[in-house]
């Protein structure tokens, strides 16, 4: 079993949401300055380590948090 905890996902939607486009703004901005695990998780990376976790099938329980989903 995997378990993902991604931080605020990144990405385009439908919808318009103000808090997330504000906070991604200023997520955006600090990115660089602020640890992994309060950076923007892409859609992208997150749908990755799912796929991942999906084909490789390890044995036991695994926890994917938001640095290791975290934009670069």
């Amino acid at each position: 079993m995997t378990i993902v905890r991604p931080g605020l996902i990144g990405g385009d939607r439908d919808e318009f949401r103000l808090g997330e486009r504000i906070a991604a703004a200023v997520l955006g901005i600090l990115g660089p300055v602020l640890p992994r695990s309060y950076r923007i998780s892409p859609a992208d990376k997150i749908a990755d380590a799912l796929i991942e976790a999906a084909v490789t099938g390890a044995p036991g329980v695994h926890l994917i948090g938001s640095a290791e989903l975290a934009a670069d």
